[in-house]
């Protein structure tokens, strides 16, 4: 009885230790794919927009000089980094969010897997559906959501009539 009470206890402590080794091989593997996700982001970046202030400062040679004469010295030069810095922000928060999802979804999907196969394989099999069902509603809200704006600026352009008639 002793003997089996023993055996016992030791296969409850293999299957802890395959867990604690999994557990931090998915650190491991966190940690590595972050660092190299971040990096890769950071260098797409920084191309990005260095290519952007290029095309943006060779594009401004092509302006005719009477525009020079009605700007000020500095405000092109601050329009064009301010623009070229929230295009960056932008690309870096949407790279971020669409990169990080991707592995989470990866490691979600790995760990359903170790805990239940059999709900993994069926959720497998019901993803295309959510996706079909998914899309069907965004062309919906999509149509809804230009109309909103339709109307809206027509409220505006109302608005603006009644305010320059006053005027």
């Amino acid at each position: 009885m002793k003997k089996k009470i023993q055996d016992n206890r030791g296969d409850r402590m293999s299957k802890y230790i395959k867990y604690i080794v999994f557990i931090f091989v998915k650190t491991i593997v966190s940690i590595i794919s972050g660092f190299t996700l971040t990096f890769s982001i950071n260098k797409v970046i920084n191309y990005i927009a260095n290519e952007g202030r290029t095309r943006a400062f060779t594009n401004i040679e092509y302006l005719p000089i009477s525009f020079f004469e009605e700007e000020p010295a500095g405000k092109m030069a601050h329009r064009i980094t301010s623009d070229v810095d929230g295009m960056i922000i932008m690309y870096r928060q949407l790279l971020l969010l669409f990169a990080s999802a991707i592995l989470s979804f990866v490691f979600a999907y790995v760990g359903m897997f170790i805990l239940d196969y059999k709900l993994a394989i069926f959720t497998f099999f019901i993803y295309p559906f959510i996706y079909l069902r998914i899309r069907f509603f965004l062309k919906k809200l999509k149509v809804v959501a230009e109309t909103a704006n339709e109307s809206r600026s027509l409220l505006t352009a109302k608005i603006n009539e009644v305010i320059n008639v006053e005027a």
